[in-house]
């Protein structure tokens, strides 16, 4: 399984995400995905291994159009990256071989909006140790 896949798949846990894409975000509200963002950063071991952080977006559709639809869009999102650092610290982190820590990389904000809908971004980071290719 990927690391994108892995995450997916924990988000999916979270009430209101059963389905969240791959590198897409559908045109109907109340749609979410999940891309993969250029930068990582890593520290390389003498044993070939590596600490390696790679960063995501994760990215939501909502109704926009009505203040009532905009605080109820917070209110998701907060609690979104709430439960994020609760399950961690609940021992409950995505499926990642080697896992060490994810987090939130930046706090969700307004990415686009038209006069019905608007897309949200939360910047997610994971942090894992990358094996050399003898298994160690």
């Amino acid at each position: 399984m990927t690391i994108s896949k892995a995450i997916q798949t924990w988000l999916s846990n979270y009430d209101r995400l059963q389905f969240v894409e791959t590198d897409r975000l559908e045109a109907d509200p109340e749609s979410y995905g999940l891309y993969k963002q250029p930068t990582f950063e890593e520290i390389a071991y003498i044993d070939g291994s590596a600490l390696r952080t790679d960063y995501y977006y994760f990215v939501a559709r909502e109704n926009a159009q009505l203040q009532e639809d905009r605080e109820e869009n917070h209110s998701f999102l907060e609690a979104l990256e709430e439960w994020i650092e609760s399950e961690v610290e609940a021992g409950n982190p995505p499926k990642i071989i080697g896992f060490e820590e994810i987090g939130i990389a930046n706090s969700f904000y307004l990415q686009d909006e038209s006069e019905e809908e608007a897309v949200y971004q939360i910047g997610i980071y994971v942090t894992y140790l990358r094996r050399n290719n003898n298994g160690r």
